[in-house]
């Protein structure tokens, strides 16, 4: 089993409200609970970090393959 970490926070009722609403549109399951809802926003974070990640990795990449092409452009 895993560590589990408690969080106690606040959040703007507007900014809860969005997101409740966003995860209700999207959700395969009747469960309302805090619990449930900060469950789905660990989730929709961790996914946004990944992707982040990956976009970031991309663009050194590609960087990288631009700063190469240009060398043998320039015959350096």
């Amino acid at each position: 089993m895993t560590d589990k970490i408690r969080v106690d926070g606040k959040l703007d009722q507007e900014d809860w409200e969005e997101l409740v609403e966003y995860i209700d549109e999207n959700k395969e399951s009747r469960k309302h609970s805090k619990q449930f809802y900060l469950e789905k926003i660990k989730e929709l974070a961790l996914t946004l970090k990944r992707k982040r990640e990956e976009e970031e990795r991309e663009t050194k990449q590609s960087y990288k393959q631009l700063r190469n092409e240009i060398k043998e452009d320039l015959d350096i």
